[in-house]
Protein backbone atom coordinates (compact mmCIF):
# COMPACT_ATOMS: atom_id res chain seq x y z
CA UNK A 1 0.00 0.00 0.00
CA UNK A 2 1.50 3.28 -1.06
CA UNK A 3 1.29 5.76 1.72
CA UNK A 4 -0.48 9.00 0.32
CA UNK A 5 1.00 11.15 3.09
CA UNK A 6 4.09 11.64 0.46
CA UNK A 7 1.81 13.36 -2.09
CA UNK A 8 1.74 16.14 -0.03
CA UNK A 9 5.51 16.77 -1.28
CA UNK A 10 3.46 17.69 -4.92
CA UNK A 11 2.98 21.57 -3.15
CA UNK A 12 6.32 21.77 -3.26
CA UNK A 13 6.48 22.20 -7.06
CA UNK A 14 4.55 25.57 -5.70
CA UNK A 15 7.88 26.91 -4.56
CA UNK A 16 9.02 27.47 -8.27
CA UNK A 17 6.36 29.76 -8.35
CA UNK A 18 8.44 32.23 -5.83
CA UNK A 19 11.64 32.27 -7.76
CA UNK A 20 9.48 32.81 -11.80
CA UNK A 21 7.55 35.55 -9.78
CA UNK A 22 8.57 38.46 -7.27
CA UNK A 23 6.56 36.57 -4.47
CA UNK A 24 9.03 35.41 -2.54
CA UNK A 25 6.88 33.85 0.08
CA UNK A 26 5.89 30.72 -2.42
CA UNK A 27 10.00 29.80 -1.41
CA UNK A 28 8.57 28.01 1.92
CA UNK A 29 6.22 25.67 -0.54
CA UNK A 30 9.84 24.03 -0.96
CA UNK A 31 9.70 22.80 2.35
CA UNK A 32 6.77 20.48 1.41
CA UNK A 33 9.66 18.42 -0.64
CA UNK A 34 10.41 16.60 2.58
CA UNK A 35 7.13 14.37 2.56
CA UNK A 36 7.94 12.72 -0.18
CA UNK A 37 9.98 10.32 1.79
CA UNK A 38 7.00 8.96 3.34
CA UNK A 39 6.70 7.42 -0.12
CA UNK A 40 8.94 5.10 1.25
CA UNK A 41 7.50 4.29 5.55
CA UNK A 42 4.71 1.76 5.02
CA UNK A 43 1.71 3.21 6.73
CA UNK A 44 0.98 0.40 9.67
CA UNK A 45 -1.18 1.21 12.54
CA UNK A 46 1.41 3.14 14.45
CA UNK A 47 2.40 5.36 11.85
CA UNK A 48 -1.82 6.55 11.17
CA UNK A 49 -1.53 7.18 14.82
CA UNK A 50 0.72 9.54 14.69
CA UNK A 51 -0.28 10.89 11.89
CA UNK A 52 -3.59 11.35 13.70
CA UNK A 53 -2.20 12.63 16.52
CA UNK A 54 0.03 15.54 14.64
CA UNK A 55 -3.52 16.19 12.16
CA UNK A 56 -5.74 16.91 15.26
CA UNK A 57 -4.35 19.68 17.42
CA UNK A 58 -3.24 21.35 14.35
CA UNK A 59 -6.38 21.55 12.69
CA UNK A 60 -7.71 22.88 15.71
CA UNK A 61 -5.14 25.01 15.63
CA UNK A 62 -6.53 26.16 11.94
CA UNK A 63 -9.72 26.65 12.81
CA UNK A 64 -8.76 28.50 16.18
CA UNK A 65 -6.60 31.11 14.46
CA UNK A 66 -8.71 31.85 11.47
CA UNK A 67 -11.61 32.80 13.66
CA UNK A 68 -9.30 35.46 15.89
CA UNK A 69 -8.45 36.16 12.25
CA UNK A 70 -11.72 37.05 11.29
CA UNK A 71 -12.85 38.51 14.66
CA UNK A 72 -9.85 41.26 15.10
CA UNK A 73 -10.06 42.00 11.01
CA UNK A 74 -13.89 42.84 11.46
CA UNK A 75 -13.78 44.76 15.09
CA UNK A 76 -10.43 46.75 13.58
CA UNK A 77 -11.39 46.71 9.59
CA UNK A 78 -8.54 46.05 8.67
CA UNK A 79 -7.93 44.05 5.29
CA UNK A 80 -4.05 43.21 6.05
CA UNK A 81 -5.05 41.68 9.54
CA UNK A 82 -6.83 39.09 7.41
CA UNK A 83 -4.06 38.57 5.11
CA UNK A 84 -1.72 38.02 7.47
CA UNK A 85 -4.20 36.24 9.35
CA UNK A 86 -5.69 33.46 7.02
CA UNK A 87 -1.42 33.18 5.97
CA UNK A 88 -1.02 32.19 9.66
CA UNK A 89 -3.88 29.95 9.71
CA UNK A 90 -2.30 28.03 7.02
CA UNK A 91 1.28 28.07 7.48
CA UNK A 92 1.11 27.61 11.56
CA UNK A 93 -1.03 24.85 11.02
CA UNK A 94 1.07 23.19 9.00
CA UNK A 95 4.23 23.57 10.74
CA UNK A 96 2.71 22.27 13.79
CA UNK A 97 1.79 19.08 11.81
CA UNK A 98 5.24 18.44 11.11
CA UNK A 99 6.74 19.26 14.07
CA UNK A 100 4.29 16.85 16.25
CA UNK A 101 5.14 14.00 13.76
CA UNK A 102 8.96 14.40 13.47
CA UNK A 103 8.49 14.37 17.39
CA UNK A 104 6.56 10.93 16.99
CA UNK A 105 8.61 9.22 14.56
CA UNK A 106 11.86 10.56 16.85
CA UNK A 107 9.99 8.80 19.96
CA UNK A 108 9.20 5.48 17.87
CA UNK A 109 13.11 5.14 16.98
CA UNK A 110 14.19 5.60 20.14
CA UNK A 111 11.78 3.02 21.62
CA UNK A 112 12.50 0.43 19.07
CA UNK A 113 16.49 1.18 19.25
CA UNK A 114 16.41 0.63 23.09
CA UNK A 115 14.06 -2.80 22.27
CA UNK A 116 10.51 -1.41 23.83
Amino acid sequence: MKNILGYLGLFGFVGILGIITENRGLIAFFAYFVFFRYFFIRPDELFKLNVQRAATPSFFTAVTVQVLTIVVSTLTDNITLLLKGLAMSFSIPVALFIVILVISEFRESRGCSHGN
